[in-house]
Formats: C-alpha cells, sequence, structure tokens
C-alpha cells in the first residue's frame, strides 16, 4: 500500500504540479504546446486555478498519477490489439513454401 504522499511514477501524491513547470513536462512527456491539445480534447484534465487572481495553473500529483495510469492501460490495449492482429494475419497467410 502506497503511503499518503509516496511516489508513484515518480509523483507524490499531494504536491501541486504547476502547468508550465519543467517537471510536470518532464512527468507527461509532453511540450507546452502538447499539453495544451491534451488539456483541449480531454486527455489531460483541466489544471487548476492556483490563485484567485492570477493565471498560475496546476494539477494535484494524484490527478498525473490518474493519467499515466490511464496512458499506460490505453499503451496496454493498443498493444493487445495490435498482437491480435498479427497473430490473425499469421493463421491466414499461407505457409512459406506453399504452392497453390
Amino acid at each position: 500500500m502506497i503511503g499518503n504522499n509516496e511516489n508513484e511514477f515518480g509523483i507524490e501524491r499531494n504536491k501541486i504540479y504547476r502547468k508550465t513547470h519543467p517537471e510536470t513536462r518532464k512527468i507527461l512527456g509532453l511540450k507546452p504546446t502538447a499539453i495544451d491539445e491534451a488539456i483541449a480534447d480531454g486527455t489531460l484534465p483541466e489544471p487548476w486555478p492556483l490563485t484567485g487572481h492570477g493565471k498560475a495553473t496546476g494539477w494535484l500529483g494524484e490527478q498525473l498519477i490518474e493519467v499515466q495510469r490511464k496512458r499506460l492501460a490505453a499503451a496496454a490495449q493498443r498493444a493487445a490489439q495490435r498482437a491480435a492482429r498479427t497473430e490473425g494475419h499469421k493463421k491466414k497467410s499461407k505457409p512459406r513454401g506453399a504452392t497453390r
């Protein structure tokens, strides 16, 4: 069991990660424009405003952990689909050297 503020994926659960901070970009593996696009298409949740009057926004580490879990699950699903297609293709192919 992971404690209250332990790391998962190198992310501290209760830490705030500012949208513009290089550490956040490193965690997400995205550049600023790609982060904006991911927010716009719903891949990333909207960051929370960090002040009542400024432009600073960010995510709680727990939110980024959930994003990483979803990304890993989606990658595993794509890999399984790719493997199934490859296996199906192998079954339909003629064995090497077969004539007909």
